[in-house]
């Protein structure tokens, strides 16, 4: 029974507004607008809808006595509440916004009954009453009406799309019996017996194609996606958790078909911690098996942005976590919400002892339609994972939308069975009463396809063994990219730089505490450094990374971030200063103890304050065999070129006076490199690569480029897809000048302005580095606008090259096919590189993560996201200073040749100096050699028993590779684990080293004791 056209409607609060005695004569009555809603102006408005129901004597014939009565509600509102009879019932908000609530258990004719709903309308949206009506069920024990009308649909349907020939010869005439059964002339003389028996011969005529129908099953799994913040604050997320979990365990007590899963280790750590009955009950549940716990990570982080390692660390601490309070070994990954999902994934899992993965977010993509449900996901490794794409969240327990998604599923995969998760989600909730009543509506139908429970992991065992040698599902060796949301990759610029530094402190501080705690016996700060990977695996959500939550979230993120950055720090800084402390500086000048930490040896620069007696003097660095190298000042900074700095070690350098001025540099141009600059514009005119003999270049470079990007309901998510077709004005240059001409380096400030915004770029040339850096600081003013620096190529390419974690992925520059299309904004971490058969050049950035290529008629354009302008949900996202590098890469060959991986590293990872007073010492130069580039070192850190040493390295070319470990300590065994360090098996150890092979893009970990 339709209601929408006869509610009262009142837009402003008002008290007692759903009370029975509250006059609402004065209201007009809300008129729908041409799709049937009930609209009112965003921004948080507040707007009641009364209206009287009365119980008439029938229903279009059917007797109303002792039917039962639900209102059905659907919304778009931040806030709303359902009162029946003056009685509150029930809450609700934009996520929990389909509502089916009970108005009366039997109803009796004449009856009135007040039904008011207040709403309030999103803060960024126009609030909507898309649906409203009452729901109504046969009394107890007599032939529903509505759940024959779904059993006749079913069966059609499925009669049409899934049975053979000969079954739709055999049933359809069933069907047409059972529909001619029904007495419709009875219904309209309100004939209640006689229409009654007409249900249930029509019920009789249809139970023979149960055959078809009851072949098949839909077995459901309670679930509420909870998101760890987003358009809410942690402590609100705390109290959805509380009330949600409540909520299930409540439910189960009266209704044995609900089992219910549950991913996220960072909720169960709170129960424990902040109540701890609650958390026991929940051990309980799970004991009985039925609350299922999934996932295996520590939160459902975004699965773009965050580099390898601390995916790793996701599934360490999440299912040590589960493992621990639980006794839970996780075997079921479980992500639906992320915003794509990295190639690497598959192998990260399999070797975290992941065999299932669960999603469904690609349902959402603009362009293609993902071609399946079912599929071996296989990582770039060859690692497999059996993947299922499941229903969207959020979904009700339905019995026509059920089988319809059950038929499509069978039509993909050719399995009669479908697993279906249910419950509300997003801001918590839940299975509901009703959802569950439903189901047991549905289990009691004979027609319907059987009704069962299930757990995530029972239905993939299921799966798995109907394909056990992984040939009757498709494959899938790439990416799950997801055609949307592709803003997410740019916006709220802050956090991203934020956790790419936390990535690079983290790695160096358990490298730099490792090695001074095997070499000194310092104690290793295990505690302290799970903290702060705890705070960064946390903000690494993927409501909270991605930049689309509300500005309260930033507020807490960026404490979170300020404190791990300065705990991360200290740690590094003194694991750094003891180790320096025992190098050996004895010679002539101020020592200065260079560090690395990568494991591969590196010619790099070194920034280091002045020291206050060497201000203004004209110096050198001179290393241990006398060479000596130029010193550059600059402000309050003194700048050298240190070469040779051991892999995971250190190298001594003193400065001392110099005898003679070094030679400047002159312009921008050194042994690699001679780049001019547009005087008109401040773009590069030229980038001219001296190894290859080859212009990089063929139109301006790092052009600036602004787009106005506006219009899409999913602000912060969203880049408009149409950008390129709104380009706005160019910049305008305000200065360019040489500030720096020197012997270290040479630096081009070029300043720019576009509309209330400022760009300041240093072009930076170092005379001995192969690329050009462009260092920016920004004062980004602008809403609704996007910025890209833009870099048209030479190089002709039908490939680029993008780095993912722990591998690279190569990519489409041709637009020649929907899915190609659809790839118009990528995501990569540290670079990305386009090369032809004779050179190329990678684009490398210390904190961006948006990226295009796109072969032209004369070339390839690679373009760098920058910053973007979103006002929903944080209406100041990205407003303010910005401070960020990036650097252009000219090289012979391809990104193997050049090394490219090594010097995204290098870029991210500057050197370390530590100006010490003269004093011997016995420190080793390297603490951990690696004979091969090609193999990375992700990780040195204690086990997390605390029994022996861990190192996580990763081969980085898609090549095989070999590799010899040595450390400074002799080794006494190397045992190869899992990435939550079970043991595998040992590995030869000869005169202190192992031999190490790694498979393309294989992670290995491995256990070393001495």
């Amino acid at each position: 029974m339709p209601l929408i056209a006869g509610w009262k409607s009142h837009q402003g609060d008002l008290p007692d507004a759903a009370s029975p005695a509250f006059d609402d004569s004065a209201w007009p009555v809300a008129k729908p607008d041409a799709k049937g809603n009930i609209g009112w102006p965003k921004g948080r408005r507040v707007l009641w809808l009364r209206q009287w129901v009365t119980i008439p004597r029938d229903w279009q014939g059917y007797a109303s006595a002792g039917t039962r009565v639900h209102l059905n509600l659907i919304w778009w509102a931040e806030k709303a509440e359902i009162y029946v009879g003056g009685r509150f019932v029930q809450a609700g908000d934009l996520y929990d916004a389909v509502q089916r609530v009970p108005v009366t258990a039997a109803a009796r004719p004449g009856e009135r009954v007040l039904i008011a709903v207040k709403l309030t309308s999103p803060g960024h949206d126009s609030g909507a009453l898309s649906q409203s009506r009452l729901d109504i069920d046969a009394p107890a024990g007599r032939t529903d009406p509505g759940l024959l009308a779904d059993e006749l649909e079913v069966v059609d349907s499925y009669l049409k799309e899934i049975a053979t020939p000969t079954e739709r010869r055999q049933w359809r005439p069933a069907l047409d019996r059972a529909l001619a059964a029904l007495d419709w002339r009875a219904l309209s003389r309100r004939d209640q017996a006689r229409f009654e028996a007409s249900l249930t011969r029509s019920r009789e005529r249809l139970v023979p194609t149960a055959q078809l129908t009851r072949a098949r099953t839909i077995a459901l799994l309670g679930h509420s996606h909870i998101d760890m913040a987003w358009l809410w604050t942690v402590p609100e997320t705390k109290e959805v958790i509380e009330r949600t979990f409540r909520s299930a365990l409540g439910l189960m007590e009266d209704h044995p078909r609900l089992d219910f899963a549950q991913s996220t280790a960072q909720s169960y750590q709170w129960l424990e911690r902040e109540r701890p009955q609650l958390f026991d009950a929940i051990r309980q549940r799970v004991n009985d098996g039925r609350w299922e716990l999934v996932g295996g990570m520590w939160v459902e982080p975004d699965l773009n942005l965050p580099d390898g390692e601390s995916l790793v660390r996701q599934v360490l601490y999440g299912k040590q976590y589960f493992q621990s309070r639980f006794g839970r070994d996780i075997r079921v990954g479980w992500n639906p919400d992320s915003f794509g999902y990295t190639w690497q994934l598959p192998q990260i899992y399999k070797k975290s002892g992941i065999d299932y993965f669960l999603t469904t977010k690609l349902d959402w993509n603009d362009t293609t339609k993902f071609p399946h449900r079912i599929f071996w996901w296989q990582g770039p490794d060859g690692s497999k994972i059996l993947t299922y794409f499941s229903n969207l969240l959020g979904a009700q327990i339905e019995a026509v939308p059920m089988a319809e998604k059950a038929r499509a599923y069978e039509k993909n995969t050719g399995l009669p069975k479908l697993m279906w998760i249910y419950g509300v989600g997003d801001h918590g909730g839940g299975p509901t009463r009703d959802m569950l009543d439903q189901a047991e509506r549905l289990a009691s139908s004979p027609v319907y396809p059987k009704i069962e429970k299930t757990t995530a992991l029972a239905y993939f065992e299921q799966l798995a063994a109907a394909d056990p040698k992984a040939r009757r599902f498709p494959t899938w060796n790439s990416e799950l990219y997801l055609e949307f949301h592709r803003g997410t990759f740019t916006t709220h610029a802050g956090q991203k730089q934020k956790n790419r530094r936390m990535e690079v402190t983290l790695a160096e501080a358990e490298k730099f505490s490792a090695a001074s705690t095997v070499l000194q016996s310092t104690a290793y700060p295990a505690a302290e450094l799970e903290v702060i990977w705890k705070k960064v695996l946390f903000n690494q959500f993927h409501d909270i990374l991605p930049g689309s939550a509300i500005p309260a979230v930033y507020e807490q993120a960026d404490r979170e971030w300020r404190e791990a950055q300065a705990a991360g720090e200290d740690l590094r800084t003194g694991a750094l200063r003891a180790l320096a402390a025992q190098a050996d500086t004895q010679g002539a000048g101020l020592p200065v103890v260079v560090f690395n930490s990568l494991a591969t040896p590196r010619d790099a620069p070194v920034a280091l304050p002045a020291p206050g007696n060497l201000r203004g003097a004209r110096l050198v660095a001179v290393d241990r065999t006398g060479k000596d190298v130029p010193v550059q000042a600059a402000g309050d900074w003194l700048h050298f070129w240190a070469a040779g700095v051991p892999g995971i070690g250190h190298k001594v350098f003193w400065l001392r006076p110099a005898d003679a001025p070094a030679p400047a540099t002159t312009g921008l141009e050194n042994a690699y490199l001679r780049v001019e600059v547009d005087p008109r514009t401040g773009d590069l005119a030229s980038i001219f690569d001296k190894r290859t003999g080859r212009e990089t270049l063929n139109g301006p470079g790092n052009r600036l480029q602004f787009f106005k990007d506006e219009g899409q309901y999913w602000d912060a998510w969203n880049i408009d897809p149409d950008y390129e077709k709104h380009p706005l004005e160019a910049p305008t240059l305000v200065s360019l000048q040489t500030v720096e001409q020197g012997p270290v380096r040479a630096v081009v400030r070029v300043v720019r302005r576009f509309r209330q915004s400022t760009f300041e770029q240093d072009l930076i040339l170092y005379r001995d580095a192969p690329h050009l850096e462009i260092a920016n600081r920004v004062d980004w003013q602008e809403r609704h606008v996007f910025v890209k620096a833009a870099f048209p190529l030479a190089v002709r390419s039908e490939q680029a090259t993008y780095e993912i974690p722990f591998a690279t992925i190569e990519r489409s520059t041709l637009r020649d096919t929907p899915a190609r299309k659809a790839q118009w904004e990528v995501p990569a971490l540290r670079w990305a590189d386009v090369a032809d058969a004779r050179s190329g050049v990678s684009l490398m950035n210390d904190s961006k993560y948006g990226h295009d290529a796109r072969r032209t008629d004369t070339g390839t354009l690679l373009r760098l996201s920058l910053l973007r302008g979103p006002e929903w949900p944080d209406p100041k996202a990205d407003l303010g200073e910005h401070s960020f590098r990036y650097a252009l890469y000219p090289h012979p060959g391809d990104w193997r040749e050049a090394a490219t991986v090594r010097a995204g590293l290098e870029f991210n990872t500057p050197l370390h100096a530590l100006p010490q007073t003269i004093h011997p010492g016995t420190l080793p130069e390297s603490f951990l050699q690696l004979d091969n580039p090609q193999v990375v070192v992700a990780a040195w850190k204690q086990v997390e028993d605390g029994k022996g040493w861990l190192l996580r390295l990763y081969e980085s070319q898609g090549q095989p590779a070999a590799a010899r470990l040595r450390l400074a300590i002799p080794v006494r065994s190397v045992v190869k684990t899992d990435l939550l360090e079970r043991p595998i098996a040992a590995l030869a150890v000869q005169d202190g080293q192992a031999s190490l092979q790694l498979g393309p893009y294989e992670i290995q970990t491995v256990r070393v004791q001495f």
